[in-house]
């Protein structure tokens, strides 16, 4: 299983699907595409999972010069604490697409521009099972523990 707490370098080129499998969720996690170089203490999209006893939700956001922005949340989400999923994360040149088991979930617009992308991090109480990167239709790799 990828560690990915302390983050991961993504190719170059990011644009195209990144494909995490997540086993059985516990109670809270963070998906961060985070900068790098001069900006590597910005989250250019923050997806944070939320388990809570009256609802579960998905709060996305940026971290632009230390502040966070505007925050934006969807209250009703496919998640659910207990159950394994897929998480798919399609980056295009406007923003990042979310796709949960399959299902379009949320876009949210780029706030940083994607070439400053640099590391992928996931946090939390959660297991990762495979983290799989399709730059285009014909290529793809996959991360395992030893090559983080």
């Amino acid at each position: 299983n990828p560690d990915l707490g302390d983050g991961a370098a993504l190719p170059q080129s990011l644009t195209g699907h990144l494909v995490i499998t997540f086993l059985f969720l516990l109670s809270r996690f963070d998906v961060n595409f985070r900068c790098g170089g001069d900006r590597k203490n910005e989250i250019a999209f923050h997806f944070k999972a939320l388990f809570q006893e009256d609802r579960n939700s998905v709060v996305f956001n940026s971290l632009l010069n230390k502040e966070w922005g505007q925050e934006e949340e969807r209250c009703s989400s496919p998640l659910r604490k207990g159950t394994s999923f897929q998480l798919q994360f399609v980056i295009t040149e406007n923003g990042y697409k979310v796709i949960v088991n399959n299902k379009r979930f949320y876009e949210y617009s780029h706030r940083i521009p994607i070439e400053q992308v640099k590391f992928l991090q996931v946090t939390g109480a959660v297991e990762v099972q495979q983290i799989e990167i399709f730059k285009d239709s014909n290529t793809s790799s996959s991360t395992s523990p030893e090559s983080k």
